[in-house]
């Protein structure tokens, strides 16, 4: 199913996620150029990297050790003893110096140095090559290192987070396999797992920027209202946690949202015939009422599927619960995947009256 989607919907898959987590602002979706999702990720590698650069790269002290003829920082009277540096009239200073020689500037220019022999078009691999060069004073290290290196980005340093998943994205297109067997086959857009990741991120942005200020949507954690019984027991219940939980007009929906190969089960052979997953209606099922129980009325339910071709709507009345399914396509154009996500949002929230 990945392999089907345009590389327009991926960029939207990407900006809306990162939207979410206030990470980017929204660009125009449709302004995208790209025939290949290492592609569009190298595009969005140089746009970040030109901007960081505007904005200065991110430095941090690093604690250095030298030996100075004038002092500088704290001097190590041990060192400068023990190694006679007395009658040489040096001293073993220690001292915290502001570089940009760190981690994640070198992530970024290892993953830039790979862009420039990447399979991508000439003028990405240009701009590749001269954004590396303006990263004077950041150390080449091999991508491998650079992505296997750990390290916690500071609040001062948000700006580099979009930055560094872009370079971890493209790390795993452009690294040999865990086999040493080669690049791997799979990228950004035939890989399912991440794709599921950013579905869930692009349906809460998409929501959060077409509601406005008046709703809030993030992921909650239902507790078992329904139990009843000793703590021993209640410790061994799953944790509930939403995909998506939107509150605001009066109301709160519950969206739970799937990137499945195969969204619903086949009951004939023409495949004319199609019935939910038990496990993903109960699943919504257990958030929603749950939540019932718990005072937040009213309440909707709504699973979102992203797929391919297949196009399902359907609206189901539970007693006080109301529950729904919604296909939304991922490889139909951009304007239609668009108004598929509002005609989602229309059932979720019948409440919301704004013409989106």
């Amino acid at each position: 199913m990945a392999g089907d989607i345009p590389i327009r919907n991926l960029y939207a898959l990407l900006a809306f996620h990162w939207y979410e987590r206030g990470l980017a602002t929204l660009a125009d979706v449709t302004a995208v150029e790209a025939d290949t999702p290492l592609e569009l990720l190298a595009r969005l590698l140089i746009h970040g990297t030109r901007a960081q650069l505007r904005r200065g790269l991110h430095r941090e002290y690093v604690e250095h050790a030298e030996e100075l003829v004038l002092a500088r920082g704290a001097i190590d009277v041990s060192t400068t003893v023990q190694r006679g540096l007395l009658p040489r009239r040096v001293l073993h200073c220690r001292f915290d110096e502001l570089v940009a020689d760190i981690a994640v500037n070198r992530l970024i220019k290892a993953t830039l140095r790979e862009v420039m022999v990447a399979s991508v078009p000439a003028d990405v691999r240009r701009a590749a090559a001269g954004l590396a060069l303006r990263l004077e004073g950041v150390a080449d290290v091999p991508l491998a290192y650079a992505v296997a290196t750990d390290f916690t980005l500071p609040r001062a340093a948000r700006s580099c987070v979009v930055l560094v998943e872009i370079c971890r994205l493209i790390a795993r297109d452009l690294l040999p396999d865990t086999h040493g067997a080669g690049r791997r086959l799979r990228d950004l857009g035939h890989d399912d797992e991440r794709l599921a990741w950013l579905f869930e991120g692009f349906v809460r942005g998409f929501a959060q920027h077409r509601l406005g200020s008046g709703y809030s949507v993030g992921r909650t954690q239902p507790r078992w209202s329904l139990f009843r019984g000793p703590d021993e027991a209640r410790a061994l219940l799953p944790r509930m946690n939403t995909d998506a939980t939107i509150r605001g007009g009066g109301g709160t929906a519950v969206l739970e949202c799937k990137f499945v190969r195969e969204p619903f089960r086949v009951v004939d052979e023409t495949g004319d015939r199609i019935k939910l997953r038990s496990s993903h209606l109960y699943q919504l099922f257990a958030y929603v009422t749950n939540l019932e129980r718990e005072g937040v009325t009213p309440i909707t339910g709504t699973l979102v599927y992203a797929s391919v071709g297949r196009g399902v709507t359907a609206m189901f009345d539970l007693g006080p619960t109301a529950l729904a399914v919604h296909t939304v396509d991922l490889a139909a154009p951009w304007e239609e995947l668009e108004a598929q996500m509002l005609a989602m949002l229309r059932s979720a929230l019948p409440w919301w009256t704004s013409a989106g």
